[in-house]
């Protein structure tokens, strides 16, 4: 799930939340992932980790590099009215690991991170990304953001996303496509481009796909949903609306409802407003941007599929509904 920090006193991040919600123990949670250091997916991490004692945790390879964790660990000064950030929750994960010395799985491209056939059921977790090309990329941004440190209010989290995680997971003929924030970079060793172009990743088809980046058209390729997922593939996006774009917008619902019919969205659309130009409206407009509390209304898109079923079963709650207008005919 995307995960961000829910209105609360003091801030509480939301996954935990949600696991109370579902009635699952903290203590039952297997692995705990950062799919890639952006506010929306990192944001109450740290807590996580120290929640879900007994989780795997694991972060994307580019983020276990020594360039990063010295990022992570500098010392800079937050500007006023920040609940969280990715250095922050990154910072908060690494003092919370040392301290209890649990150690960190790196999930980088056409790795398996989870396999277990105990019980006569296959189940594995495979990472289909970052690649090399895009883990060396940014940690060579690391190391470039070290050097000026002194003068800087906030560490930028990168802008692209190609170092996020997308994962493949499998539970016996079950098969899951979760997109996080990957992105559709230019060069072919990069994004989806390089895991469509793998030959180490697996070839099975996933009948269910998180949709990546909010269902943004850069996080999407059309080769992901021929070689990637079932034709008739269940799908379920996070909408986005902090940004100067909320997504998605009307372009990203024609061409994600062009591919399945069967698509989900856990919350509202976000609408564009007009933003007026006054000096209160600019210094509104900079504390939104840096503080990660959501008091938007959201909810939950529940996906689930019983192994002798074969069929997925979708519950909706709160805000969440239909992605794709339902054909009546």
């Amino acid at each position: 799930m995307d995960s961000f920090v829910a209105t609360a006193d003091p801030p509480t991040p939301y996954a935990p939340l949600y696991l109370n919600h579902l009635g699952v123990r903290f203590e039952d949670v297997r692995w705990v992932l950062a799919s890639h250091w952006h506010d929306d997916h990192t944001a109450g991490f740290g807590a996580q980790v120290r929640l879900c004692a007994n989780a795997e945790v694991m972060i994307s390879e580019a983020l276990r590099s020594e360039e990063f964790i010295a990022l992570a660990l500098a010392k800079v000064a937050e500007p006023p009215g920040v609940i969280s950030s990715g250095r922050h929750e990154m910072r908060a994960m690494l003092n919370e690991l040392r301290a209890t010395q649990r150690s960190v799985q790196q999930a980088r491209a056409d790795t398996r991170l989870f396999l277990d056939d105990s019980h006569g059921v296959i189940r594995e977790i495979w990472a289909l990304s970052p690649s090399n090309a895009a883990s060396l990329s940014a940690k060579e941004s690391f190391a470039s953001q070290l050097v000026p440190l002194a003068d800087r209010k906030r560490l930028p989290a990168p802008k692209a996303n190609e170092t996020s995680v997308a994962l493949l997971i499998r539970v016996g003929p079950v098969i899951a496509l979760l997109g996080a924030d990957l992105e559709n970079h230019p060069a072919d060793d990069r994004g989806w481009k390089a895991v469509l172009g793998s030959s180490g990743r697996p070839r099975d088809r996933a009948s269910f796909y998180k949709i990546s980046h909010h269902g943004a058209d850069n996080g999407d390729h059309p080769d992901i949903w021929t070689d990637l997922l079932d034709a008739e593939v269940v799908a379920a996006l996070t909408p986005y609306g902090a940004g100067r774009r909320p997504r998605p917008d009307a372009s990203d619902i024609a061409r994600i409802c062009a591919h399945t019919r069967d698509a989900y969205i856990a919350g509202p659309l976000r609408v564009k407003v007009p933003r007026s130009s006054s000096p209160v409206e600019k210094v509104r407009r900079r504390a939104i941007r840096s503080a990660v509390v959501s008091e938007r209304p959201f909810g939950h898109v529940r996906c689930r599929q019983k192994l002798a079923d074969g069929a997925w079963s979708v519950d909706l709650d709160g805000e969440a509904g239909r992605l794709c207008p339902v054909d009546k005919t």
